[in-house]
């Protein structure tokens, strides 16, 4: 498809006037608090659209998209509810790039990105959301972090040694006998080896 890039930002700007013209008529409050995170949702709206118009090739262009959904629905939820939650909503600003990397690997069909990040990312910003909201200790915030991520890595070390124990050997590979004739005679690898010494010796005889 042509002119992706007039197609999205068509999108936004329709958006954008549909929201300034709610605005002006008294049915949307649109505070300026509101300005950064409504800009921040329409840059990751752009980015997932250019990402779909793409033919879903462009795997890269989910990560951006998803930082910025998490941290525009941060801030909107702060300007909606008073930024005193940022105190305890800090913590999302870790878990976005967790978003924007688990999209890239979901959407590529796991051939771009990797889910070890996605799970770092996700066991320290939830342990650190889960100790901001319930005033846990910090200490048993991290400790739960760090239990998390072990897990994570005990379980991912496990997974690729049982996937390297499963693969099944390489099977021999059949080479052209010298001096064969045209009706394509071939050997394997192992008789070669096992004949080669007969032939040592039939030479020695020979002398």
């Amino acid at each position: 498809m042509k002119n992706k890039g007039s197609i999205v930002w068509g999108v936004l700007l329709i958006a954008l006037g549909v929201l300034l013209v709610l605005s002006q008529l008294g049915m949307l409050d649109i505070t300026g608090r509101m300005i950064p995170a409504l800009g921040f949702l329409a840059l990751a709206l752009a980015f997932h659209l250019a990402f779909f118009l793409s033919g879903r090739r462009s795997a890269g262009l989910l990560v951006p998209g998803g930082i910025l959904l998490v941290y525009g629905g941060l801030f909107l939820f702060c300007a909606l509810q008073g930024y005193q939650w940022m105190q305890k909503l800090w913590p999302l600003y870790i878990l976005g790039p967790a978003l924007g990397l688990f999209e890239m690997y979901a959407f590529s069909g796991g051939r771009t990105g990797s889910m070890i990040p996605v799970f770092i990312l996700t066991a320290i910003g939830g342990a650190f959301l889960l100790g901001s909201v319930t005033d846990l200790s910090g200490y048993v915030v991290i400790g739960a972090a760090l239990m998390i991520l072990g897990l994570v890595l005990f379980f991912g070390a496990f997974r690729r040694s049982v996937d390297e124990k499963s693969v099944p050997p390489a099977e021999p590979v059949a080479q052209p006998m010298p001096g064969a004739d045209q009706a394509g005679q071939t050997v394997t690898v192992e008789e070669i080896a096992v004949d080669a010494p007969h032939s040592a010796q039939d030479d020695t005889i020979g002398e």
